[in-house]
Order: C-alpha cells, then sequence, then structure tokens
C-alpha cells in the first residue's frame, strides 16, 4: 500500500438483482483507475446468487485492495454504504454502483480537483448515460454551491453515484438516513446543505451511468413518486423553497406516472434545461 495519506476508499454496494457481467466492469473500471492508491470496499448486501459472489471473489482474490463486507439480508444501499464508510480509511470516500462505468482517470480528477478546492466538502461530475454501450446523452449540474442549493429544491443537484466525499462530511452531516424508499441521497445532501457542507461538481463527463429498463422501473411508479413527493417536501421546508417548489414536486408525480415515452421526453427536458 502507498502513504496512508493519499489513500482513498472507494464504496460500491452489490445486491442480488445486479447483473455479474456488470459487477465484473464496474470492478475492473475501478482496479484500472490512473489513481492508485486506493481501498475497493465492497459490500455484498444479503447476496446468495454464486455467480455474483464467485466474480466479487475472483477479483479479492487477485486484488488486495479489495475488501469485501457482507450482510445476511439484503438492508438496502444506504445501510450498505453507511457500513462501508464506516470502515474506510481513505481522506476522500469515493462513490461507485455496481453496474455503471468509471472513466479510468475519473479518480485522479476528482482527488486533484477535492485538493486545490479545500473548503469542498463533496464533489460529483458530469455524467454521461448510455443503453447497451450506446451513449445516450450528457447529463450536466451546476458547479457552484449556491445555484446547488436553488436546484435542489426541486431536484438533486449531484449524480449520486458520481460523487467524492471529503471526510468532514459525515463529520458534520452524519451517516446515510435509512427512512426513506431509495433516496437515501436525497436525505443526505439535504442534511450536508443543513449543516454547512459545501458541494460541487467538476464540470466535465467522469462516470458513466447505465440505463436499461430495471432503470426506468426504478425511477417510475405510484409507490415511488409519493416517496419522492414526500423527501421533496422536507427539503423544501427545511430549506426554505416558496409555493412553485411545491407546484413542481407536485407536478413530479403526474409525470413520473406517465407511460415511458413521454415521461423520458419530459425527463430530458429538464435536465437539459441549464437554468439553475
Amino acid at each position: 500500500m502507498d502513504n496512508i495519506a493519499d489513500l482513498v476508499s472507494v464504496v460500491m454496494s452489490v445486491y442480488d438483482g445486479d447483473d455479474p457481467i456488470y459487477v465484473k466492469e464496474s470492478i475492473e473500471s475501478i482496479l484500472l483507475q490512473t489513481y492508485r492508491c486506493l481501498e475497493f470496499i465492497i459490500v455484498l448486501d444479503g447476496v446468495h446468487r454464486k455467480d455474483i459472489i464467485e466474480v466479487v471473489e475472483q477479483y479479492e482474490g487477485f486484488d488486495k485492495r479489495i475488501i469485501v463486507l457482507n450482510t445476511v439480508e439484503n438492508r438496502g444501499l444506504g445501510f450498505a454504504m453507511n457500513m462501508a464508510i464506516m470502515k474506510a480509511r481513505g481522506k476522500y470516500i469515493v462513490r461507485m454502483d455496481a453496474d455503471d462505468i468509471s472513466k479510468v482517470d475519473r479518480i485522479e480528477k476528482l482527488v486533484n480537483y477535492m485538493d486545490s478546492n479545500r473548503s469542498i466538502d463533496i464533489s460529483g461530475s458530469y455524467i454521461e448515460e448510455y443503453e447497451n454501450d450506446q451513449r445516450l446523452r450528457e447529463v450536466q449540474y451546476p458547479m457552484q454551491h449556491r445555484e446547488m442549493k436553488r436546484l435542489f429544491l426541486r431536484r438533486n443537484p449531484l449524480a449520486h453515484p458520481s460523487v467524492i466525499f471529503r471526510r468532514s462530511y459525515f463529520d458534520k452531516a452524519g451517516y446515510y438516513p435509512l427512512i426513506s424508499i431509495r433516496n437515501e441521497d436525497t436525505l443526505l445532501w439535504l442534511s450536508g446543505f443543513k449543516n454547512s457542507c459545501i458541494f460541487s461538481n467538476v464540470p466535465e463527463v467522469l462516470y458513466r451511468f447505465r440505463i436499461n429498463e430495471k432503470t426506468r422501473r426504478r425511477r417510475a411508479g405510484l409507490k415511488k413518486s409519493i416517496s419522492d413527493f414526500v423527501d421533496r417536501m422536507r427539503v423544501i421546508i427545511d430549506l426554505n423553497g416558496n409555493l412553485v417548489d411545491v407546484f413542481y414536486a407536485l407536478g413530479a408525480i403526474v409525470v413520473q406516472n406517465m407511460p415511458n415515452s413521454i415521461y423520458n421526453i419530459i425527463r430530458m427536458k429538464i435536465i437539459s434545461n441549464k437554468t439553475f
């Protein structure tokens, strides 16, 4: 291991619903990073599928930077991330999802950015959405904390799996809240904004986000849309939003329950809007 002062911890959760081929590609995209001084903490969140376990154990066997943690049953992403963060030793903590790809110099660029901007507690990056190895679109986010806080009243100002945390983020904001359905990131950002964490984004695509039918199903539906509304209302109330922000939150319920083709068109118009 290199100098512990330079160590970066990458945290990833895997569950039985993941595709072992995608898990393999995600792991390799981290192990091949130009930034070498890292530990890669993989949480097997109630995984019982042998094909997934074999993939993770194979890489664990030949790369000592990998640390595998296990839960007996599936506890969810927030629980798995908290478990990994408590184990992490790095000065920075980098998120990774088990079905996406990190650009080869992603961690190097994120670390350089954080080292050069000491006041920032968390940063994401632009992402590239792709499907079946075909690029769909680039998704951009604001860079400045003030713009990100304003955008947060209506939608999340960071791509969750793209982020790098300074350890100070968790000292200030605490760990992932476990009271939401798939919106643990929204509530973690809310805690950060409420506790004076400074947010930013690197204006460059460093992360490839996979889109498939599972992704689309996860984003839509009545149960998910109501959960999103409840959590967005927490944001609006705690950060002093206004009535227009509430209307946006209500409109999101309608959009998320439209047919996929219409939902995707509206979503793309929203995320392509550069007015933050």
